[in-house]
């Protein structure tokens, strides 16, 4: 069972839309004054650092609206207001409700690291949305939160599952890496990416879903996580991920290799080419497709590893492969 779920509280409690828009020199009223026409179609939401008890004099200000009779998101509308960006976005009720539902309906596995969704990952930028919206502030001091407390608990394991797949993709891509030695310095990239999403996962475990890379030290630190740092090689990772309890699931087993989205075969002046995303062309080029455990007894670490960094193959997390190891 995690010791987290739910423990930034009270520094959220603390957090006001005047207080937090003060770091910025603003005040409510004159961001309404400004963007008052966007803003009054709806109920307003502080989000992002500031509404996180974040941020700082530079930062910008974002706003979401959250109207009854919007079909679709739509925005962001930019405004400046004594120099300082504010984005304010506008975006259905009915997505706040639906994203509640959804929560509501989410099998769960309990694990030391989080209680981790099983019936998938909801993508990047529902993760984003949902994120920014369990620490969204009212404007308006008689204003609600957007979930309930009781809400939040449900919605965690959500964005504790999208962390948890990054962390399988990180961690089968620096294994990968080793098994292939690459330079050192890639390979100390790699697992320095991989040890930040493992805290990435900590903190969101512990309530505090602040998606945006730059506060992730500043975040650990405000909750008190021990064991933070940074790892640049496997053996500091694996120390701290047993300490933390982080489930033993396969990254290979759990990994798949597609096609990458944006290739194409060519024939060009009698040759069979691929072209790539990043506009390369090969006149050799992968076409098996598998778990990354089966890739690399097929064709070995380099040859994959290659063909994942020119953009032959792309790495994915399996759903179905991870809720079946989690239910172990």
């Amino acid at each position: 069972m995690s010791a987290g779920q739910g423990g930034v509280g009270r520094h959220e409690a603390a957090v006001t839309a005047e207080r937090a828009l003060d770091l910025v020199g603003l005040t409510v009223r004159k961001v309404f004054e400004a963007a008052g026409e966007v803003m009054d179609k709806g109920s307003a939401h502080l989000v992002g650092s500031l509404a996180a008890g974040f941020g700082n004099a530079r930062s910008d200000v974002d706003i979401h609206v959250i109207e009854r009779q919007l079909a679709r998101p739509v925005g962001p509308h930019m405004f400046f207001v004594d120099g300082i960006p504010v984005d304010v976005e506008r975006f259905p009720a009915r997505w706040v409700a639906e994203s509640k539902r959804k929560a509501s309906a989410q099998p769960v596995a309990e694990t030391p690291v989080g209680r981790i969704a099983l019936d998938g990952n909801i993508g990047n930028r529902a993760c984003r949305v949902m994120s920014r919206w369990i620490h969204a502030v009212p404007l308006n001091d008689t204003g609600e939160r957007l979930f309930s407390p009781s809400e939040r608990q449900r919605v965690l394991p959500l964005l504790v599952r999208n962390a948890y797949d990054h962390l399988l993709a990180h961690l089968a891509l620096a294994r990968l890496a080793d098994a292939a030695q690459v330079p050192a310095a890639t390979r100390a990239y790699l697992w320095r990416r991989t040890s930040r999403q493992l805290l990435e996962l900590r903190c969101r475990d512990y309530g505090d879903v602040t998606v945006n890379a730059k506060w992730l030290t500043a975040r650990a630190q405000r909750l008190g996580l021990p064991h933070a740092t940074e790892a640049e090689d496997a053996a500091p990772f694996w120390c701290t991920a047993g300490r933390c309890g982080l489930p033993d699931v396969d990254a290979w087993e759990v990994t798949r290799l597609t096609r990458s989205s944006g290739t194409e075969v060519i024939d060009l002046a009698g040759r069979r080419l691929l072209a790539t995303r990043h506009r390369r062309l090969l006149d050799e080029w992968c076409p098996a497709e598998g778990s990354m455990a089966e890739l690399i007894d097929a064709i070995g670490p380099a040859r994959l590893f290659q063909a994942i960094t020119h953009a032959e193959l792309d790495l994915s997390v399996d759903s179905e492969a991870v809720r079946r190891a989690l239910s172990e």
